[in-house]
């Protein structure tokens, strides 16, 4: 007889596996940073991709342009006033330069300016001694002339006055005197003494007028 085939034997259960640890956040960072052992690039590179691992936070920008001009190091009240002082301090000492330099120019331009008037004032002066020089020759000049001319004026008269004498005198010897012929010779003897003394004054008046 033949035997009868045996059973198949039943399948063994599979076992469960075990549930995953969760990542600790030391062991992040030891993924993401290479071990001083020597840890692959590759692995560096996965644990920087990975979304778990921290995202750095981005440096804000300024809210306003006087934050950024202030440097770092004025943080207080007190560092504020020391550089208000300090900007105070070379603010004056640039406008006391200035004025200085302001001072000096308008000294010197004073000391030009009365240097220029002395100078003018000595030339005016001189100018006016040489204008009363010249003017005290001229009258000297004229009084001369004035003298002469009336000295010659006194030789003219008593010649007029010498000759009408002595023609009186020859006509009375030749003549008997008569009033008509008297009086004619008179009246000659006054036109020409008239004459004479109008061209005496035409030249005071000429001398004068050639005065400056």
């Amino acid at each position: 007889m033949r035997k009868a085939p045996a059973a198949a034997p039943k399948p063994k259960p599979r076992a469960r596996a075990k549930p995953k640890a969760k990542a600790s956040p030391d062991s992040l960072s030891s993924a993401t940073l290479p071990s001083r052992s020597g840890g692959s690039p590759v692995a560096v590179g996965r644990g920087l991709l990975s979304p778990s691992s921290p995202a750095t936070p981005k440096a804000r920008s300024p809210l306003s342009p006087f934050a950024a001009s202030t440097p770092a190091s004025v943080s207080t009240v007190a560092d504020l006033r020391g550089r208000a002082a300090s900007s105070l301090d070379s603010l004056k000492r640039r406008l006391d330069a200035l004025h200085g330099d302001s001072a000096r120019d308008l000294e010197a331009s004073h000391s030009r300016i009365s240097k220029r008037i002395k100078m003018q004032t000595q030339s005016c002066l001189k100018l006016a001694e040489e204008a009363e020089k010249e003017r005290k020759k001229m009258d000297e000049r004229i009084s001369g002339r004035a003298e002469e001319m009336k000295a010659s004026y006194k030789e003219f008269v008593t010649e007029v006055q010498s000759s009408s004498s002595r023609g009186t005198a020859a006509s009375e010897h030749r003549y008997p005197p008569s009033s008509s012929e008297f009086y004619f010779s008179f009246q000659a003897t006054k036109a020409v003494v008239v004459h004479r003394l109008v061209l005496t004054w035409f030249a005071l008046l000429s001398v004068q007028g050639d005065l400056p």
